[in-house]
């Protein structure tokens, strides 16, 4: 008497998509990165001191890495609520990244009071000062744009909030890597934003199954960006 035994394996359903991840780490210039423009000529350049030397640009806090595109029916994103912290006379990132949609909040982690309004939409912040650890919260719309956001009082306390309908988002930490935890199948776009625009390179092509990828795109030599 042979006795036969059967395994069940559970098959998910054809149409069901698995997300997987995505990560890398950008690749900065050959050259390094340029010094950004001076706002001001109110003080001496800076000169090389052989004690102490002049600290070498950091741009990844103000980049930001988009993917677009996807399955020919992208899933639903839901709006989400972003954090921005205000730390004394400078935003903790000069640049953040926030889904068109959803809400962002401004966290005063200072001791002052700035005034704090969107130039070019003096709607969208109520004109009132924030007090030293209270918050505000602004719907960024449902358009995308660069949303750029200055204090009245403090001139040189500035930053930029790009809204952008891109499903996927992520910042650069202090070496530049990036990751995106749960990216559906499919084609994907990736882009570079930085400070005012994209940046003016060849978008990477990508197609995200369900194992992870990894990529590492270059960036253009001076960080130039594209034409708006």
């Amino acid at each position: 008497l042979v006795t036969l035994a059967l395994l069940a394996v559970a098959v998910p359903p054809a149409n069901v998509a698995q997300a997987g991840p995505v990560d890398g780490k950008l690749v900065p210039p050959p050259q390094g990165f340029p010094r950004p423009p001076v706002r001001s000529r109110g003080f001496l350049e800076p000169i090389e001191n052989p004690h102490l030397p002049v600290r070498a640009p950091d741009p990844w806090p103000s980049m930001a890495i988009v993917l677009e595109g996807g399955s020919a029916v992208p899933p639903a994103v839901p709006a989400t609520q972003v954090t921005w912290d205000l730390l004394g006379d400078s935003f903790a990132r000069p640049l953040i990244a926030v889904r068109i949609g959803s809400e962002l909040k401004i966290r005063n982690l200072g001791r002052g009071t700035p005034m704090l309004t969107a130039v070019g939409e003096p709607a969208l912040i109520a004109r009132k000062p924030i007090n030293p650890t209270g918050e505000i919260v602004l719907n960024v719309g449902t358009e995308p744009r660069v949303i750029e956001i200055v204090d009245e009082t403090t001139p040189h306390l500035r930053g930029r909030v790009l809204v952008t309908a891109a499903a996927q988002l992520a910042l650069p930490d202090a070496s530049g890597k990036f990751a995106f935890a749960d990216v559906p199948p499919g084609a994907w776009t990736l882009r570079v934003f930085y400070a005012t625009g994209w940046l003016d390179r060849v978008d990477d092509k990508l197609t995200v199954e369900t194992r992870r990828l990894t990529i590492n795109p270059a960036l253009p030599p001076g960080l130039t960006v594209k034409a708006p």
